[in-house]
C-alpha cells in the first residue's frame, strides 16, 4: 500500500504550507487524484485517518476530486475518456493516442483559518 507514504509526504507538505501561510487550523485538503495515478481514494483516506490522528491536522478533511483519463487519438484527433473507451478511440477505433490527463496527484487548495 504506497498509499502510506503518499499520505507521510501529503501531511508534511500541508503542515509547511499551512505555517508558510500563517493558517492555525486546516479545515480541508483539497485534492485532485488522475484516474491513472495510480491511487486509490479508499485507502488514501484510510492512511490519512491514520496518519492525522493525534496530530494538528485530526480534524481536517480530505477531499477527493477524481480526474478522468482523457486521451486525444492519433490518428483522427478526437479526444475521448481513455478507460471508459477500452483504450480505443470510438471514431475510428485506433489504440494510438496521447494522454492528456489523467496521471495527476495534486493539492488543488488547502482551507483555513
Amino acid at each position: 500500500m504506497h498509499e502510506l507514504s503518499i499520505v507521510y509526504e501529503l501531511y508534511r507538505t500541508v503542515t509547511q504550507l499551512a505555517a508558510e501561510a500563517g493558517l492555525h487550523r486546516v479545515e480541508a485538503v483539497h485534492l485532485q487524484v488522475g484516474e491513472l495515478s495510480g491511487v486509490e481514494g479508499p485507502y488514501l483516506r484510510e492512511c490519512w485517518n491514520a496518519v492525522v490522528r493525534d496530530t494538528p491536522l485530526c480534524f481536517t478533511r480530505l477531499e477527493l476530486e477524481h480526474l478522468p483519463a482523457i486521451a486525444m487519438c492519433a490518428h483522427c484527433a478526437r479526444l475521448y475518456a481513455h478507460l471508459a473507451c477500452a483504450r480505443t478511440c470510438p471514431r475510428c477505433g485506433s489504440h494510438d493516442h496521447l494522454i492528456l490527463s489523467g496521471r495527476q496527484f495534486l493539492i488543488d487548495r488547502i482551507e483555513g483559518y
